[in-house]
């Protein structure tokens, strides 16, 4: 049987089929959420540790300008982070509204202007994360910088 065999879900009669399908999708939007969860707890800890650990340094050693300056790339890691749990939050509203909304009589327009909305703020979760251990990477190499010269 071919991917084009397959039948779709209103062709699907069978409730015990149904219901299998309905928590296999649970499930993997479970793993989703779950995994997005913890690469943004990741990006709080990078970020949020190496700017500690370079203060306590800091605090050690004395504040040379360039060292302190290398603090900056981990400040904007925890921004990052915390706007990405920003997105991820509007994200999931949308999402749970246009599910609550489908059983709700609204125009098509809106239900494809929020379904938009909510893969845009998806997707800018992706991209705030990624750049948020990006900046951890710089802010590395600038410590690496500011104490090798």
């Amino acid at each position: 049987m071919t991917e084009t065999d397959m039948p779709t879900h209103r062709e699907i009669k069978d409730p015990e089929t149904i219901r299998q399908i309905f928590e296999w999708q649970l499930e993997t939007f479970r793993s989703a959420i779950t995994s997005g969860q913890n690469a943004v707890k990741s990006a709080f800890l990078l970020n949020g540790g190496a700017a500690v650990a370079l203060l306590a340094f800091l605090g050690q050693k004395g504040a040379s300008p360039a060292v302190v300056d290398a603090l900056l790339p981990f400040a904007w890691g925890v921004f990052l982070a915390a706007f990405t749990s920003g997105t991820i939050y509007a994200t999931q509203y949308l999402n749970a509204n246009l599910a609550f909304d489908k059983h709700l009589p609204q125009d098509q327009k809106t239900a494809c202007i929020k379904l938009l909305i909510g893969k845009i703020c998806n997707i800018l979760s992706v991209i705030l994360c990624l750049a948020s251990y990006v900046v951890f990477m710089l802010g590395v190499y600038a410590v690496h910088c500011a104490l090798d010269g």
